[in-house]
């Protein structure tokens, strides 16, 4: 069991604020973390659940360790499995970075914003934020599609 300092104390503030001084951008990366962790343990532990339990089975009877076993057989086929849910959290991650925002971080969003306030050009500042957010989902999606065909070839 792990010791866990929350900032909602007193100690907790104390030890915290010495260690890191408190910004919004530290809330903001531990929500995101806290949040993204679950989903991608989730993902992981189905990932490896649906592994058939006969295939470590048969590495303990070809003379394998339980650690070749999980390295060699067990863990290739999770990862094919796993791919696609943890490529989707990270995407979500930096979908979510865009709400940083609501706790006073600068990012891109609020870049438009406070561009789109002094010239009153809301659409246009927006519009090429948008832009952004959709070619990096892009890239990490096309990233994500040669990672499953990477790992389909491997069958």
């Amino acid at each position: 069991m792990g010791f866990f300092i929350s900032r909602n104390t007193l100690a907790g503030s104390a030890v915290l604020d010495l260690l890191w001084p408190s910004t919004d951008h530290h809330s903001d990366a531990e929500t995101e973390h806290h949040d993204a962790s679950s989903y991608m343990s989730e993902t992981l532990r189905g990932a490896l659940s649906s592994v058939n339990k006969g295939q470590m089975e048969a590495c303990l009877a070809c003379g394998m360790t339980r650690w070749q076993g999980f390295c060699r057989i067990v863990l290739p086929q999770a990862m094919r499995v796993a791919v696609p849910g943890l490529s989707n959290n990270f995407v979500d991650i930096i979908k979510q970075s865009s709400l940083a925002f609501t706790l006073g971080v600068t990012e891109i969003m609020a870049v438009a914003k406070m561009e789109g306030a002094t010239n009153l050009k809301f659409l246009e500042s927006f519009t090429a934020v948008m832009i952004v957010y959709w070619l990096i989902v892009t890239f990490f999606n096309y990233v994500q599609k040669l990672l499953e065909k990477v790992l389909s070839r491997m069958y």
